[in-house]
This record gives structure tokens, sequence and C-alpha cells, in this order.
């Protein structure tokens, strides 16, 4: 992001106070601010066909590989989908609400052309704006 986070947590559903001027990708950052430098070049591929999923180490490696699916839940205001992997994605070392290799359930905020932005929330209901808190990830598209 242009203020230099790859991931961070931060506060629950400022996304929706498009209002206020905010999109996803606004600074709700509060804590565990990561950047590029730190994180390392780490990159992760969806294909399609068969639904896998490979994560791949910043020198390049194969750290794994699991499934993927989306959904179109609209699990709050201004949530596009679900992006629900078998296997902990990039930058998921740094996700204090923690991923797993069994099923990892991220909310879609953005997914274009250019970038996607997901959300992963510390609790999938009764998220209070400004109170409660997650972790946002940012991964700029390669085509």
């Amino acid at each position: 992001m242009s203020w230099g986070s790859v991931c961070n947590m931060g506060a629950y559903g400022g996304w929706k106070y498009t209002s206020a001027g905010y999109v996803p990708e606004s600074n709700f950052m509060w804590w565990a601010n990561v950047t590029e430098a730190t994180a390392g070049d780490q990159y992760m591929t969806f294909k399609f066909n068969g639904n896998k999923l490979a994560v791949y180490k910043a020198d390049g490696s194969l750290a794994g590989e699991g499934s993927y699916a989306f959904t179109h839940t609209v699990a709050d205001q201004l949530v596009m989908g679900e992006l629900i992997t078998s296997r902990p994605i990039i930058g998921g070392n740094y996700d204090e609400c923690g991923q797993n290799n069994t099923s990892n359930k991220f909310w879609i905020l953005t997914l274009n052309d250019d970038y996607l932005t997901i959300f992963h929330p510390v609790k999938y209901t009764g998220g209070v704006d400004w109170d409660d808190y997650g972790w946002y990830a940012y991964f700029k598209a390669e085509n």
C-alpha cells in the first residue's frame, strides 16, 4: 500500500465508512505493521483447474500447497465474499488471528485486476466497528 504495509492488525469495519473517505486500503492499522522489506517477496498462485493454491517463500522455494474456494457470502457491509484456503497464505505468520493447515476464512474487501485486499476478523459474528480487530493483507496481482 502507499503507506507501506503489506499486512497489519487493524480496526474492524473501517472499510464501511466510505462517506468519510475510507476504502479497504485505508490505514486502519493498530499494531503489527509489516512492510515488504520485512516480509520479503513472497507470492502465491491460484490455479483454476482443481482450485490449487501454491504458496512460495521470499527465496522462491515452495512453502506449501493446498486448495482454495471463493464464496459470494456477504458477511458484513461491503464485504464482497470469502476466500477459504486449506493452508496458511503468504504473510500468515504475521496474522495474530491465526491460520492453520485445515481451513482459513478471509473476507474479500477488494478484488480487481490490480490487487486483492482481505480481512481475517478476530470473530466472524458480532464484530463491532472500531472496537474489534482483525488481520488486513494487501496483495498485488501480477498478470
